[in-house]
């Protein structure tokens, strides 16, 4: 709830934002991406050079996080 306004938003690790990454220029990096949302999904990389094939538009210039499981 913000401002006694309540809304939906996606958490990282139960907190929003999500936690900081920080990173020296050139140091590589692994994360592990879960998805448990009911649609495939995307990350876009505000501000971090990635490969296009990791960073844009699921199904046009990016491969997509497929749902964890479908839901019944």
């Amino acid at each position: 709830m913000v401002d006694g306004r309540e809304g939906h938003a996606v958490a990282i690790n139960g907190t929003l934002p999500g936690p900081l990454i920080r990173l020296r220029q050139g140091q590589r990096v692994r994360l592990a991406v879960t998805n448990h949302l009911d649609e495939d999904t995307s990350i876009h990389w505000h501000g971090v050079l990635v490969p296009h094939q990791f960073d844009g538009v699921p199904g046009i210039s990016a491969s997509c996080i497929p749902i964890r499981f479908s839901r019944a």
